[in-house]
């Protein structure tokens, strides 16, 4: 969030205070649910909002689904009816439901599940605002400070501790974008004042994840994975991010992956 007189300074919102501090960022420490938090914020008179929170991933749950829901259009009510003037917000490529081939973002899910219900509905009412937005449709990004649990994080301590890892479903393909590459689509957006609506933000292709596996394997000085083609998957199609405002992902998977092992080994 970038408040109105000075308008490049930021403004983040975390439930604990962190430790680093960085110049030119002031940080608000309170919880989105609470009501006088939100009215705290809103006395701020922000001028754009940047909304990434979904809390308890990976956990999609109904009741955890509802409470994230709700707590989102809250938040976007009341700093627009306090002033903020553009939003741009994180949706999800799980909103186009178990679609397995290259969507733009015009082309409607199938099978949607409750998770992505809930980002539509919060895309509805972000849209009914009707104030400038851009809403980012994230495929299954990766790289530093990514879950315990994900793939990478957890293929990276099975190879320390030299046991094997064994997927649930080796023929698994996603379209695995670098946080990188998302940290710049949104930057590369709010650059361009005309550049609104849906964006797709993905690397654009369907990998499987023997071949990050594999890369993984390589860049620890073990051999490669053998891998299969994996089945066709669910990818992003980026031509309309790439005409609004030039955005491409740069960062490749294996780069991606060597940057993930640096970062762990390094924390």
């Amino acid at each position: 969030m970038i408040k109105q007189p000075l308008p490049g300074q930021i403004h983040t919102v975390s439930r604990k205070q962190t430790s680093k501090k960085s110049y030119g960022v002031i940080e608000h420490v309170g919880d989105l649910q609470d009501t006088n938090f939100l009215n705290y914020l809103a006395k701020q008179k922000f001028e754009r909002l940047i909304h990434l929170a979904w809390s308890d991933l990976p956990e999609l749950t109904p009741e955890n689904n509802i409470v994230n829901l709700t707590t989102s259009k809250n938040l976007v009510e009341v700093l627009v009816d306090s002033g903020v003037s553009e939003i741009n917000i994180s949706g999800s490529c799980l909103e186009y439901g178990d679609l397995e081939t290259c969507v733009s973002e015009d082309l409607t899910g199938t099978n949607i599940g409750h998770f992505g219900e809930c980002k539509l509905d919060l895309l509805q009412t972000v849209q009914e605002l009707g104030i400038p937005y851009r809403w980012l449709r994230i495929f299954y990004a990766y790289g530093p400070n990514q879950h315990p649990n994900s793939l990478l994080s957890a293929a990276y301590e099975s190879a320390l501790k030299q046991v094997s890892f064994h997927p649930k479903d080796p023929m698994l393909a996603r379209d695995f974008v670098f946080v990188s590459d998302v940290a710049s689509a949104f930057v590369q957006l709010m650059n361009q004042k005309n550049a609104t609506g849906v964006f797709n933000v993905g690397s654009g292709k369907s990998t499987g994840i023997l071949e990050m596996l594999s890369h993984l394997h390589f860049q620890l000085g073990a051999s490669r994975i053998d891998f299969k083609v994996s089945r066709p998957s669910l990818h992003a199609d980026l031509r309309k991010i790439e005409t609004a405002c030039g955005w491409k992902p740069e960062v490749d998977h294996l780069e991606g992956v060597k940057r993930f092992i640096d970062w762990q080994r390094n924390k």
